[in-house]
């Protein structure tokens, strides 16, 4: 049972190392003022039965947030979201946790206001590949690598990568 039906939001389900994690977002109950804020969780379970929400930690700067991927690769969940305000704050979030559990706030993904990072994959080399898009309109694709997950690099940028969007990695 959860307190608020219908204001959770589920972005996906990942498993791995002993657990399952689903991530979301949930709204908060109303402060003094009646606002409730959008907040990224992570629900995590190592039975499926009974499950414990763990509010994905942030700064001040980022405001109301949601999560919207989540996955696990090679030894660690890879949780990523966005701002509300992506105008302020035109990159995606990133997390990543060995356990579900305890998560840690990685170096944000410049992708854009309009861009997104639709999947992350565990590379042949051990580094974290992310593709994406920095635009949809016109098209432009974007990758990005990763030794850990808490920090990214841009791929360079080149002529292959406009008129396209990177949707998911194998």
């Amino acid at each position: 049972g959860y307190a608020f039906p219908g204001n959770i939001e589920v972005a996906g389900v990942a498993t791995g190392a002993g657990s399952f994690v689903v991530a979301g977002s949930f709204r908060t109950l109303p402060d003094a003022l009646g606002f409730r804020r959008l907040v990224g969780a992570a629900w995590t379970s190592v039975d499926g039965r009974t499950w414990d929400r763990i509010v994905m930690p942030s700064d001040p700067a980022i405001g109301d947030f949601r999560l919207t991927y989540i996955t696990f690769a090679g030894s660690h969940f890879v949780a990523l979201g966005r701002s509300s305000d992506t105008v302020a704050h035109p990159a995606m979030l990133v997390w990543t946790s060995t356990d579900g559990r305890e998560w840690r706030r990685g170096q944000d993904i410049p992708v854009g206001r309009d861009g997104s990072v639709a999947d992350v994959a565990l590379g042949p080399a051990g580094a974290l590949v992310a593709v994406g898009w920095t635009t949809a309109t016109p098209a432009h694709a974007a990758a990005f690598t990763s030794p850990d997950g808490l920090r990214w690099t841009p791929v360079p940028d080149g002529p292959t990568l406009e008129g396209a969007v990177m949707r998911a990695l194998s």
